[in-house]
């Protein structure tokens, strides 16, 4: 546990040794271990690694439905030390040429009422690729079950 009332229920529960949640996280973080905050964030983190197609670097280019969601990536991008730079000018400009209701492109991009999700995010992450800019890409979009299968069929 990472909390003081983990450490008692720990103590109470079989005298272990425990020590502070912050040093195992920095033990840990030295050793190249990926901490994870819960069963979820670890079956994902499972079946990333399971692919055995490792980055060359930590540069991502990302695309998101909400600019809301954009911020929050990049967040968690940068707090996870990833690197989230901006889009080389070529390709911002081809992206401005390709769908001309970006009001800027970015990274992340904000794909919001841009276009159809199945044009913008097939043809959007095609044009990160290719740029080479990125190490990674990631799209982030929400599957709910109100989604129609051609929202989310790209």
């Amino acid at each position: 546990g990472r909390s003081e009332a983990a450490l008692r229920v720990a103590l109470a529960h079989s005298g272990a040794l425990v020590g502070s949640a912050r040093a195992t996280s920095a033990f840990l973080r030295a050793h190249g271990v990926i901490e994870v905050d819960d069963l979820c964030d670890m079956v994902e983190t499972l079946e990333i690694l399971g692919r055995q197609r490792w980055p060359k670097g930590r540069r991502i280019g990302a695309i998101s439905e909400s600019g809301g969601e954009a911020e929050l990536l990049a967040d968690h991008a940068h707090a996870n030390g990833l690197v989230v730079e901006d889009l080389p000018r070529e390709l911002a400009q081809g992206l401005e040429r390709e769908f001309p209701n970006f009001v800027k492109p970015g990274n992340p991009l904000d794909a919001w009422a841009v276009d159809e999700a199945d044009k913008v995010f097939p043809r959007s992450l095609e044009m990160l690729a290719a740029s080479g800019a990125f190490d990674v890409l990631v799209a982030q979009v929400d599957l709910t079950q109100y989604r129609s299968n051609r929202d989310q069929s790209w």
